[in-house]
């Protein structure tokens, strides 16, 4: 094979191991956007199932002193 040949071919396999690694870290970030993503997505449900607890604590916390108010009235 000429080393023109030669030369061309590893100039093309050089473009595509650098696009390969353009990918990767692509790829990578990514990723760690995803992660992020997830974490702030699972806060947000834990808080949102700790703020409908305190609110159902709150109805039946209500709904106990409507039921006291209404037997000091009798």
């Amino acid at each position: 094979m000429p080393m023109k040949d030669t030369n061309g071919i590893i100039s093309n396999l050089d473009q595509m191991l650098n696009s390969m690694n353009n990918i990767n870290n692509a790829i990578g970030d990514l990723s760690q956007l995803t992660e992020q993503i997830e974490k702030w997505f699972t806060d947000k449900q834990k808080t949102y199932s700790k703020t409908e607890n305190e609110t159902k604590a709150l109805q039946l916390s209500n709904i106990r002193h409507e039921g006291d108010v209404l037997e000091h009235a009798k």
